[in-house]
Formats: structure tokens, sequence, C-alpha cells
């Protein structure tokens, strides 16, 4: 992470839309720079509905690579084999980490990762994987349930055969669990909103009853970690002016510094 040398975003209000898991002691850039940083909770981390496909197929093991496109996918991945006493011999699959974090992640559970993509996206493992003879292969992706299939179609359309199964939900906190930050932005407001993820942003729309997200927003900068989030935020009519070039919490937090240093002078 990028540490600023000067209190470039002192009296800035900095909210930073994301799961509540992980805005707990996290490092910032943001309050380096002298931003106040508001940590909303737009998403909890719940249970699937079911555990039965993930369990299906771990237990038949028969899938050449396996995809982590986030670190909560690694975490409850490794929390379910614990639980149910199985194991996945992860050098007999080649590994792919979407990301610093979630090869991070990889790495406290003693997962070798073997393809980090360049871009951290489901176009950059596409690509990554083009170096590899995918024709046939067998890839299995633990995920998100409400996870986009564009990762799926791009892999099936280079021949390979996708297995998915969820190991996570997400949903919005409770009003009353949100009601301490919704108040504090209701009462004095920020300068730049930052969103992780679609979800991020319309959890958080919802749980400030905006109605008019375009009017409530204008005036405002707006930041998103990734296309697919900028591309849902600008559906509802707002602009994204920040989108960083590492999707990452580091890069979200560098580019947001790099655009008020420009835009203040």
């Amino acid at each position: 992470m990028d540490v600023p040398d000067k209190l470039t975003l002192k009296g800035k209000r900095v909210l930073i839309a994301q799961s509540a898991e992980r805005s707990v002691n996290r490092p910032s850039a943001l309050k380096t720079a002298g931003a106040e940083v508001i940590d909303f909770p737009a998403i909890i981390i719940c249970e699937p509905d079911s555990w039965a496909e993930f369990d299906t197929i771990t237990e038949r093991r028969d899938f050449d690579f396996i995809v982590f496109t986030s670190a909560n996918a690694v975490n409850k991945t490794a929390e379910r084999l614990v639980k149910t006493n199985s194991q996945i011999d992860f050098t007999k699959c080649k590994v792919v980490a979407i990301g610093k974090k979630t090869a991070g992640a990889c790495k406290k559970e003693n997962i070798s990762v073997d393809i980090i993509p360049q871009e951290f996206s489901a176009a950059g493992i596409l690509e990554s994987v083009k170096n590899y003879n995918v024709q046939g292969a067998v890839f299995f992706i633990p995920r998100s349930a409400i996870a986009r299939n564009e990762l799926v179609l791009g892999l099936e359309q280079q021949g390979a055969k996708v297995l998915t199964a969820d190991v996570y939900n997400t949903k919005a906190p409770s009003p009353d669990i949100a009601k301490p930050y919704t108040d504090i932005i209701a009462t004095s407001g920020f300068d730049v909103a930052a969103f992780t993820s679609p979800s991020a942003f319309s959890n958080f729309v919802s749980l400030m009853q905006v109605s008019d997200s375009a009017a409530y927003f204008r005036g405002k900068i707006i930041a998103a970690i990734g296309k697919t989030t900028a591309a849902a935020i600008e559906e509802t009519g707002v602009k994204v002016n920040i989108l960083p070039a590492e999707q990452t919490m580091d890069g979200l937090e560098t580019a947001i510094i790099k655009y008020m240093e420009h835009l203040i002078g």
C-alpha cells in the first residue's frame, strides 16, 4: 500500500461501503492522508443455503483447476473442509487466485497458488488460463451465491467444463445494525463514496432510503473497485469518477488519494 507523505485529504470525509468483516482493523492509506473514513458495513457474509453441491464436488475431487475469486471463498472453503473432515490435494490441480488479498488468504491456509491474473477480474482469469490447455479441463469455482456467470461462460467458451458451488451468501445488515452509520451520514454527509461491489452499492442505497440515486449522489465523488461495480452504479444514473487500475482495496484507496490530490491541486 502506498503511504501518503502529507495530509492531502485533511477535512475530507470518505465513505467506504463494503463487507462488515473487511472493515475491521483495516490499514488505511486514506486515514494516513488525513481523511475521515466511514467504514459502512453494507454487506454481511453468511452461510449458503446448502453445502450439498460443494460436498459432492470436493468428495469426488475430479477437477484440474480450482478458482478462488475472493478471500471469502478461500476462507469458507477451508472452514467447510475442516468441518466435514475432508481434504483437497491442491498439488494435484492448478490453483487460481484473483488478486493479492485472495492469494494471501490461500497462503494462510497453506494453499500454493499457481496463477494470479494481471487483471483482478473475470476477464483477467480468462486471459491468464489461455497459457494452459483448458480444452476438456474441469474447473471448480467455490463462490458467492450471487456471483455473476461471466467467468463460467468464458471458460465454457474456451472448451472447459465448469463446476460451481456456493460457499457463502451475502445480505444487507439490519437497519438497527446500520443505524449508527446511517445517522452519521445523514447528519454530516460525505465528500467521496467508494463501493466495493454492486451489492454494497444497492444495500447502501436501500439502508439510506434513497429514492433517487442520481439526485442523492449529485456533487459527490464516486469510486468503484472495478468495472462490474461501476457499471451497476452507472445504471442508476450515478457517474463513477474513480476506477482503480488495481481492483483491490489498496488500489481503490490509492486511486482516491491521487484523484483528490489532482482535484485539490
